[in-house]
């Protein structure tokens, strides 16, 4: 698992209740510093769909530039995200997320998820 995942995942415990809502952008805290955005692609119960984007930001954004958010490459220097990350409520909720803006979710964005059910994965 990236070092910057395991960053995320390991603040553990609960934080405040946070609706996921489908189309939201929120900021959550980065694995060093600063903060970085997720995209809440889809919800069911328990599960919360999200992408990551590999935008950094200093301080928790407050507006964003939806066009200007990038998934990146692995090999970019300036860190990368991910398509689809399948989490449980109780990890999205442990980031205490902040909803910054509602966005639609395309059928494009939903590819990874669809390949998740597919392969019958699991949560995060």
């Amino acid at each position: 698992m990236p070092q910057w995942l395991k960053g995320i995942l390991g603040r553990g415990g609960i934080g405040r209740r946070v609706a996921a809502v489908e189309g939201g952008l929120y900021s959550i805290p980065g694995d060093k510093d600063g903060y970085r955005v997720i995209k809440v692609l889809q919800t069911a119960p328990g599960q919360v769909h999200v992408r990551l984007y590999a935008n950094r930001f200093t301080d928790r954004p407050r507006t964003l530039e939806i066009g200007s958010l990038m998934l990146g490459r692995i090999d970019d220097p300036r860190g990368f995200g991910m398509g689809h990350l399948p989490f449980s409520d109780r990890t999205f909720r442990s980031w205490n997320p902040v909803l910054v803006v509602r966005t639609d979710v395309s059928s494009e964005e939903l590819e990874g998820l669809a390949e998740w059910r597919s392969a019958k994965g699991g949560l995060v």
